[in-house]
């Protein structure tokens, strides 16, 4: 039974930081529910600079009006 224990969580130790990957690996998406131009783009072009220094990942902003 203990030798089935150890089998068991070695084989989850293993698998798991096999699957692990850096975050983030892909370019974020920032989705905006309003129209480009307006004061929310005022605030959100900045955020989304400030973001990209700090995760190291360029940051992609959609507008999505009425979402």
């Amino acid at each position: 039974m203990f030798k089935q224990f150890l089998v068991a969580a070695a084989i989850t130790c293993i698998t798991s930081t096999a699957l692990a990957q850096s975050y983030p690996n892909k370019p974020i998406k920032m989705l905006v529910g309003y129209t480009p131009g307006g004061a929310v783009d005022a605030g959100v072009r900045p955020l989304s600079r400030a973001l990209e220094a700090l995760l190291g990942q360029s940051i992609i902003i959609e507008y999505k009006p009425g979402a």
